[in-house]
């Protein structure tokens, strides 16, 4: 599991790629940063494979236009 500094790190990084005029919404960027690893903590290691098995069938599936 990727510890809640790193996630920060790379929202961060995220953050400072965008513009002035493409910021969000400062309330509701505040909320997701909480939610994130609110929800990365609850889950048990089990379900966390399973929803990051799903993610990546689904990435890798997906047909090249």
């Amino acid at each position: 599991m990727l510890g809640v500094q790193h996630v920060y790190t790379q929202m961060e990084m995220a953050e400072k790629k965008r513009t002035d005029t493409e910021q969000k919404n400062p309330a509701a960027s505040a909320l997701g940063k909480l939610g994130g690893p609110a929800r990365a903590a609850k889950l048990s290691a089990k379900r966390r494979r399973e929803i990051a098995k799903k993610a990546a069938e689904a990435r890798w599936s997906k047909k090249k236009s």
